[in-house]
């Protein structure tokens, strides 16, 4: 057996202070903290309907280029996946958006007029059998988006996190393993925020022998 994984913890609640130490075995460990920088700002200035759309920046050095695949970030959701058409100055148009909202659900594209932030996404490999996995943990320093994807590209978790609160889970913690029955492949990140860069840390551990 390799060595565990720990979790330390507090809670501050109904005037007490609670410590809590999880920790659990694991054959194998698997890492990483790329930094993505700010996003860009803009509106939602068409929609065609819940999937399709267009963007207009707010300024001229966005950064979205035609052919690139882009999150758009707004208040209480998130559209990913989204492929950029024919970028025209500050027009962005796009297709192919799914959404999920701050709970998990499944969401849409908000109304015409919204102000949005759109980024261009990111790929990371990150490989693993779900079906061993003893805990994941994940941080966005900013409010950010990522989902896990499997060989095929099949979207198997996705989630919109809040700045600086943890995303995860952890076995025996109750819940269902959001990735059991699939071999992870690689994780997509976005940053939403376009002020500021985003650093993102992941970690997960597994366990072969149970």
């Amino acid at each position: 057996m390799g060595c565990p994984f720990t979790i330390n913890g507090s809670a501050s609640i109904g005037g007490k202070t609670i410590q809590t130490v999880i920790s659990r075995d694991t054959t194998g460990q698997f890492g990483i903290e790329p930094t993505l920088p700010a996003a860009a700002a803009g509106t939602l200035s068409g929609r065609t309907n819940n999937t399709d759309g267009e963007l207009t920046m707010g300024a001229a050095d966005h950064g979205i280029q035609t052919g690139d695949k882009i999150a758009i970030f707004f208040a209480g959701g998130v559209c990913y996946g989204a492929t950029v058409g024919t970028v025209a100055g500050v027009t962005v148009p796009f297709t192919g958006a799914t959404g999920v909202d701050v709970d998990g659900v499944p969401a849409v594209l908000p109304a015409q007029g919204t102000a949005v932030v759109a980024d261009v996404e990111v790929q990371e490999t990150f490989a693993f059998d779900g079906d061993y996995l003893e805990g994941i943990v994940c941080k966005h320093t900013r409010r950010g988006h990522h989902r896990f994807l499997d060989a095929g590209a099949a979207v198997l978790a996705a989630a919109d996190v809040p700045a600086g609160e943890p995303w995860g889970w952890i076995s025996g913690q109750g819940g269902s393993n959001p990735l059991a029955g699939n071999a992870v492949a690689t994780i997509i990140l976005a940053n939403g925020d376009s002020a500021n860069a985003s650093t993102i840390t992941i970690g997960a551990g597994i366990n072969t022998e149970v």
